[in-house]
Parts: C-alpha cells; structure tokens; sequence
C-alpha cells in the first residue's frame, strides 16, 4: 500500500471515473475515493517497494486476475477473462505477454476502478455472511488490504482479544506494510490498533452505500452526482455567454491612446470619465454648474466657472464686473514702474547713466533704486 495525500484538484481528474465505476458495480463513490486516496495517493502509476501492488487501487497480481476473470465479462471484458485460467486455487495466464498486458491494465484508471468496486461487492457478500450483520464502509476497505476472510479475522480478533500484537496474525502483510503494523519505534501494534487505523480510512457507515439497492441494481445517488456536475457547467455556461454579450452590447469610445472606454459603466456607477479621455464630439455640450451669487436689485446671477480654454463660456458684461482685478505682482509690477516712469519722462533716451566705478556699489553692479524712485542724476563732467 502506498500511502500519500492528494489534493482536491488531483480528486476531480477522477470523479467522472468513480462515478462511472459506482453505476457499474454499485459500489459507493465516496468508497472508492477514500480507498484509491489510502492506497496510491491517486496515481494511477503507483508501485509498492515491498510487493507486486500496483496501480490506482494496488491489486497484487493474483486478486486482479481473480477479479478480472470472476467480473470481467459482466462489465466488457469478456474478452481478456477469458485469457485467464483457474488451475486450483491460483488464476493463471499461459502467454507471458498476454499475462503482462493484463497487468498493465492496473494502471488504467478506468479499468482499475471497476475492478475496485466489483471487489468491494464481492467482500461486503462473503463478510455479510462472516459477521452476520452488513459490514460498515471502513471494514470492507480492510477487506480490500486483507482480503475478505482476513478482514473477518481481524474484526473477530478485535472484539475477543483486541491486545494481541496485529504481526503474529497476519506476517506476510506485516512485512509488506510496516507502517500499518508497526509503531515508529518498531513496536508491534495490536489488532484493535490496526483494526481502528483501517476502518479510518472510510467514513463508517453501513454497506457498500446506500449505493445498492436490494434488487441488485445500482441506484441513482452517482448519476444525480453526475448530473450536479453537468448542472454546474450549464450554469457557468449561461453566466459566460450572458456577460460576453453585455461586454458586446455596452457603449464604447477610444482613447486618444488607442483603447476603450466603457462609458456606461462610469457613468451607472458615479465614476467620472479619465481626464485624458478624448470626446466622441468636438463640440461637446457643457452647462456649467449654477452656484447664486448676490447682485442688484434683489436679483440672482451665476457666477461664472473656471473651465478650460476650449470649453470657456460666455460670460456676460455684469458678471465679469464682479470678478476682482489681478494684481500685479513681482516683476509685472517692476515693469508696469518702468512704463510709468517712461511716460512721466517724455524723452526717449530717459534712462539713466550706470554710477562710477568709485561708487558704493559693488563693481559690476547697477544701483536702480534711485532709478525706481523717479529720482535723476546727471554726470557732473557732461
């Protein structure tokens, strides 16, 4: 036995498998996952170190062809059962290629899992009539490790003398699954240990699942499975085509960058459009926003809105009378002081001479503050 753990998206590569194998056989889906989990971690090419186990489910040779030969032909392979003969006790095949290509089927996962179920029914049959009672779903997956008269055994030891060590009933299977006899310490584990570890494997309720019906006929709890499925995808099937066509049908206009813009969601959802978004229209339509402002005789007007220069307004005398004047600031207003002084001036070549190097003024540098003043100078030399 190979053990592992597997995740959900590794169970869905096979749940139209087991489901398919559940109609045919009538065994439980949720059986079959739990025993491929526990025996190969699902992986259908799985092969334990200490034995000829191997595949999804980890039939040793001698139970598949067993199973393949007893149940083959019931579930379409009537063909390869019958390359398998029954000499005594032991199932054999007389071509050695043939026999290989038998085995290699366990590495089918379809194939594997009808076998699986098809084993399933057979022991929950032979421990049914054990026990004398039906077996519950953890107990016929230790009749899958240990076969069904193994499985009776160990249950029936469980109840009698549940401390005895699990190894001296069953050697063989020790040797081959230590960590299921074994503690980690190389202590034996009784049989109610490894009774309580098998039955674990499969949550514990009574036969195969509510998946036989009496009359030996499979019943519907797979195919409604199925049909869930198939549900679900119609569902996410409709949604898609449903959202591609409202994707088709909403109002879109390019980018002056080349893309598009879904305008009808912006504008369903209070977003405002990209400021770099460019207009379908070249003239578009603006009406600014109305904001009262006093004026006279009692009346209203509206106070005229910054807008941009291609989308600037026109605006009344009145209203611009009640917009503030700039003030110069800086050097428009240095140079609104040289106009002035110009005009007051009448002579063109008004402006005046630079100070003498001996001046208090740093070389290289004009004094202007008499300049600004209005004030003039003359050379004394001239």
């Amino acid at each position: 036995m190979v053990s592992s753990v597997s995740s959900s998206s590794m169970a869905q590569r096979f749940d139209a498998v087991f489901a398919e194998a559940s109609r045919a056989t009538g065994a439980k889906f949720d059986f079959l996952l739990a025993t491929a989990k526990r025996e190969s971690g699902l992986r259908v090419d799985a092969k334990a170190p200490t034995s000829s186990a191997t595949g999804l489910f980890q039939f040793i040779e001698s139970t598949w062809l067993e199973t393949m030969k007893e149940a083959g032909p019931a579930l379409g392979y009537g063909s390869i059962a019958d390359k398998i003969r029954k000499v005594g006790n032991d199932y054999i095949v007389p071509d050695r290629s043939e026999r290989q290509e038998i085995l290699a089927m366990r590495k089918d996962a379809k194939v594997s899992a009808l076998m699986a179920g098809a084993y399933a029914r057979k022991n929950e049959a032979q421990l049914s009539q054990a026990l004398g009672r039906a077996p519950k779903s953890g107990e016929l997956y230790a009749a899958h490790f240990l076969g069904a008269q193994g499985s009776a055994r160990l249950i029936g030891m469980s109840e009698r003398q549940p401390d005895l060590a699990a190894d001296r009933l069953f050697p063989d299977q020790a040797k081959a699954n230590r960590t299921v006899f074994y503690h980690r310490n190389g202590q034996a584990k009784s049989v109610r240990q490894v009774y309580d570890n098998l039955v674990a494997t499969v949550p514990n309720e009574s036969g195969l699942a509510k998946g036989v019906a009496h009359s030996g006929q499979p019943s519907s709890e797979p195919l409604a499975y199925v049909d869930h499925l198939g549900g679900r995808f119609r569902k996410k099937t409709s949604e898609l085509v449903s959202f591609m066509a409202q994707m088709e049908n909403a109002p879109v206009r390019r980018s002056r960058y080349g893309g598009e813009m879904d305008v009808s969601q912006s504008a369903n959802h209070g977003v405002r459009p990209s400021r770099y978004a460019q207009a379908t229209s070249l003239t578009p339509s603006i009406e600014p926003a109305r904001s009262v402002t006093p004026s006279r005789a009692g009346e209203t007007k509206a106070a005229p809105v910054n807008l941009l220069p291609d989308q600037a307004a026109p605006v009344d005398a009145e209203s611009l009378a009640i917009l503030p004047k700039a003030k110069p600031a800086g050097l428009a207003q240095a140079g609104q002081r040289f106009v002035e002084l110009l005009g007051s001036s009448g002579q063109d070549d008004a402006l005046p001479e630079p100070r003498s190097k001996t001046s208090s003024v740093s070389s290289g540098a004009l004094d202007l503050s008499d300049y600004l003043a209005g004030v003039r100078k003359t050379d004394p030399e001239g």
